[in-house]
C-alpha cells in the first residue's frame, strides 16, 4: 500500500512533490496510531469486556478501510510495468 500511494504523485511536479511529502506524513501518523490502538483499546476490551466484540471492531475496522480503498478506485493512478521487474536487484 505504501508503494502503490507513493505511486501518485509524480516527481517531476513541485507541488505533487509536497504532496508526497505529506502523503507519507499522513502515512506515518496512521500506522502507528493503529499500532497504539491495536495494542491498548483492542486488548483493553478483549481483557475488560469480550474477544468477540474485539472481533467485531477488528472487522468494521477493516471493512470500513476496504470500502474507503474501493471507492478511491475510479481516481488512481496505474503505471505500465516497463523492463524486467528484476532489472533494479
Amino acid at each position: 500500500m505504501e508503494s502503490f500511494g507513493a505511486d501518485q504523485f509524480d516527481d517531476d511536479h513541485t507541488e505533487e512533490r509536497k504532496q508526497k511529502m505529506t502523503y507519507f506524513n499522513w502515512w506515518n501518523f496512521a500506522l502507528c496510531s493503529g499500532l497504539i490502538l491495536g495494542v491498548t483499546v483492542i486488548v483493553y476490551v478483549q481483557d475488560h469486556v469480550n474477544w468477540g466484540v474485539s472481533y467485531i471492531v477488528l472487522t468494521v475496522v477493516m471493512a470500513v478501510s476496504l470500502v474507503i480503498f474501493f471507492m478511491g478506485r475510479p481516481f488512481y493512478r496505474y503505471r505500465a510495468a516497463t523492463g524486467s521487474p528484476l532489472t533494479p536487484l
